[in-house]
């Protein structure tokens, strides 16, 4: 199941859930028993891709601060929303829960239009900061907000770790014999490429004119990383039509690892942008680790 932009809702009350469910669009969530979604396997499915967790915790008691911190830590940034909906009973732990980070917490009994108004309102302000962390073209992350987010990865960052400069090559005569206007499609086609190519906890970015990024916070080994990095290279061969002609886009990739090649952010981008100058200037459609 897609669990990217998803709203999460974690109840065992399906009553609450009904009336909740009623007021949302239809395949905008998923629903979670509470007993299940403790479970290591559940919370790693939705690192990375949650739009909005509403947790009803009426029966979690306290446990509920436990589950909140376990899915924030499984979360490549802070930017999911947590909204709690509790029994009047429970103010201690709403307290908690709000001071670990909740956007908001609903006290039970309380009108059903009042949670789906709480919801429906966390929802617009989250539409609004993404618009402002995304790149107007291809939607997905600008340089300032990736740039942000692998600089919280790397504070607290203790697995090896991969960082992906990535340049299209011969762009500048692709945009001089067709056009910027198809410059952009390319340009859509690869973020989607991307997207499709990496796994959620990854994190992509646009740098900048046709230069993209990718961090992975882990790698198994550099073995089985070399291979990804090879299928990402394969899903990055971009071919359509265009007016009657063929249009053939290739990608020249160059790579630093955290924490042989650098500990901080602008030490792997320098060094992951010189390992791709190498790859452009010896062949190009190929990838390079930075000192090999």
């Amino acid at each position: 199941m897609d669990t990217k932009n998803k709203i999460v809702l974690i109840c065992n009350n399906q009553v609450l859930m009904d009336m909740i469910t009623s007021g949302l669009e239809k395949g905008s969530y998923i629903i979670e028993n509470t007993d299940a979604i403790y479970r290591k396997e559940k919370l790693e499915k939705y690192s990375g891709s949650m739009k909005l967790a509403v947790i009803e915790i009426s029966k979690l008691k306290a446990r509920c601060t436990t589950l909140l911190e376990s899915m924030k830590a499984f979360q490549k940034d802070d930017r999911t929303a947590f909204l709690l909906i509790c029994s009047s009973k429970q103010q201690d732990i709403a307290v908690e829960a709000v001071r670990m980070g909740a956007i908001d917490v609903v006290m039970m009994p309380c009108e059903m239009e009042l949670i789906q108004r709480r919801i429906n309102n966390i929802l617009k302000i989250i539409n609004l900061k993404r618009q402002v962390l995304k790149d107007p073209l291809t939607n997905i992350y600008n340089r300032a907000a990736f740039e942000d987010m692998v600089r919280q990865l790397l504070r607290h960052n203790k697995n090896s770790a991969a960082f992906m400069m990535i340049d299209l090559d011969d762009f500048k005569n692709l945009n001089d014999t067709f056009g910027h206007a198809v410059g952009d499609i390319v340009l859509i086609k690869v973020a989607k490429a991307l997207e499709e190519a990496v796994e959620p906890q990854d994190i992509i970015g646009r740098m900048g004119g046709d230069e993209f990024a990718v961090f992975i916070p882990d790698i198994s080994s550099k073995a089985c990383f070399k291979k990804r990095v090879t299928a990402i290279l394969n899903k990055l061969r971009i071919e359509f039509e265009e007016k009657g002609k063929k249009v053939s886009v290739f990608s020249s990739v160059g790579i630093s690892f955290f924490p042989e090649h650098g500990m901080e952010f602008a030490e792997l981008y320098r060094n992951a942008d010189r390992a791709q100058y190498q790859s452009k200037n010896t062949g190009k459609n190929k990838f390079k680790v930075y000192g090999n």
